[in-house]
């Protein structure tokens, strides 16, 4: 069974870049993460570490960089 990695990247409000990074069993399920949570940018990688979905910023979402 392939395995789809997920990257969030959200700046703090002290200027901070955080970084997290999931697994999830399936591209649906990596998606459906992805679009419900608030992140400044989201990649989901394939098995190989190919991205294969990015999403770019939040526009109600804050940018402090």
């Amino acid at each position: 069974m392939s395995k789809h990695k997920v990257k969030l990247h959200r700046w703090t409000e002290g200027g901070t870049l955080e970084t997290f990074e999931y697994e999830f069993e399936s591209l649906q399920k990596a998606h459906h993460f992805v679009e419900s949570k608030k992140s400044h940018h989201a990649k989901i990688y394939d098995e190989n570490d190919q991205i294969i979905y990015e999403q770019g910023q939040d526009p109600t979402v804050t940018t402090y960089a």
